[in-house]
């Protein structure tokens, strides 16, 4: 048998110069085989008073395509910088050039002048976009003025039709049926002590990228992100017209007396943005609902005292107001008999739990103790013991509370404490 051998190629990296230029590469476009001869045509268009804003134009005579690295078309909440390196065979060395992170989106020409709602109405694999928009078109008009919607109304009528005579005849068969009905309603102390375990939202615990465990569409949606005054915000809450002296401030300018609530760490976050020209994205919208939820857990049932269903600052929608108060609280019989609204243990520690992992996404995965801990309004040590419930490892001793213990950051793969093994969660303060 012959003897194998072994070959060995070495390529020598070097790099020749370094420009600060952003260039752009185009790799590939999502569901979309172009044609082998297909060429396309690029445009970039750059400012140069703001360094990381960039938008890529590209198209044939069939699909355009656009992206860019700031607003809602970012690849992510956090600026990313990626190398690209192109090997030149003839001369065996390899180019190396900043680029970008582009998620872009497609637009077909033949659809440009149907109407957006028609567009969300046709799938996705209808090769006639003409013929497709005609069937919606004929189908809704039916639904709103034909025999089909009529149809279903009066079925629906006559499920829902109530016979008192038959109601009247089996009186007793109903009454005895109520009567055997046990509604259980919660006092406080079943609020407090039998509430449910799920502190955290939806994470992924096997993925080795941080950037891939939590999400922020698992805390808040893009729709409701849009639905955020973002003007309002800047307007009212980070940039309050002063009043002239000796003249009374406005209620609805005032929090109980009190001026208007606004994070640190918020505020640090929305001037970076703003720095960056992207005051409308969907960055600064979750920034805003941060800043509620920081002023929530300070505020406790207080949130809600003067305006119940509306934000204090007048900032957030009523629905995301009215989804935020029955997620993080909820509603029991007190001993004299009245219902009133309760924020238990559980509440509050899922109410920290979502505010940590928030800002774990806008400061690279990495909680500043020291910082976040005062405007939780609780302990360092507290602080670090809600840290390591979401996933973190905190710098320091894991059990002498007098080391100090500054950062926590998010490790993969995703390990939660066993809150019911370990003895539940923090205490309340």
């Amino acid at each position: 048998m012959g003897e194998k051998r072994k070959s060995e190629q070495k390529v020598r990296l070097e790099v020749q110069a370094k420009t600060p230029r952003l260039s752009v590469a185009l790799a590939s476009f999502p569901g979309v085989m172009p044609a082998p001869d297909t060429q396309f045509k690029v445009f970039q268009n750059r400012d140069p008073l703001k360094a990381h804003q960039q938008v890529v134009v590209g198209g044939n005579d069939k699909v355009e395509f656009h992206a860019a690295t700031y607003g809602s078309q970012r690849a992510s909440p956090l600026f990313s910088k990626y190398l690209i390196g192109v090997y030149d065979p003839a001369t065996r060395t390899v180019k190396l050039q900043e680029a970008p992170v582009l998620t872009f989106a497609r637009q077909v020409k033949a659809l440009k002048n149907v109407p957006a709602c028609l567009q969300d109405l046709m799938p996705d694999d209808v090769s006639n976009a003409a013929a497709s928009a005609g069937q919606m078109m004929d189908s809704r008009l039916g639904m709103a003025f034909g025999t089909r919607r009529t149809k279903v109304m009066l079925s629906n009528v006559e499920k829902n039709r109530l016979n008192f005579d038959t109601l009247t005849t089996n009186e007793g068969a109903v009454q005895s049926a109520i009567q055997t009905v046990d509604v259980h309603v919660a006092n406080l102390d079943t609020v407090h002590d039998d509430g449910s375990t799920e502190l955290l939202p939806r994470y992924n615990s096997t993925t080795e990228d941080v950037s891939q465990i939590y999400k922020l569409s698992a805390i808040i949606g893009s729709a409701d992100l849009k639905s955020i005054s973002v003007q309002r915000f800047l307007d009212e809450v980070l940039n309050p017209p002063k009043p002239e002296k000796g003249v009374e401030v406005a209620p609805e300018e005032k929090f109980h007396g009190e001026p208007l609530f606004l994070s640190k760490f918020v505020k640090s976050k929305v001037q970076a943005i703003i720095a960056n020209g992207q005051e409308n994205s969907e960055s600064m919208a979750a920034l805003i609902y941060l800043n509620s939820l920081i002023h929530f857990a300070r505020k406790g049932r207080m949130f809600f005292a003067r305006n119940p269903g509306q934000d204090p600052q007048h900032v957030l929608p009523a629905r995301i107001v009215t989804r935020m108060h029955n997620q993080f609280s909820g509603q029991a019989i007190t001993e004299d008999g009245f219902r009133r609204r309760v924020i238990s243990d559980v509440d509050t520690h899922r109410l920290r739990c979502y505010i940590l992992i928030m800002v774990l996404l806008f400061n690279n995965y990495i909680v500043d103790i020291d910082a976040i801990a005062p405007e939780l309004q609780l302990d360092s040590p507290t602080c670090v013991k809600y840290c390591r419930m979401i996933g973190c490892v905190v710098k320091g001793s894991n059990r002498d509370p007098t080391v100090s213990q500054s950062t926590a950051t998010l490790s993969a793969p995703l390990k939660v404490d066993n809150i019911i093994r370990k003895g539940g969660p923090p205490g309340r303060r």
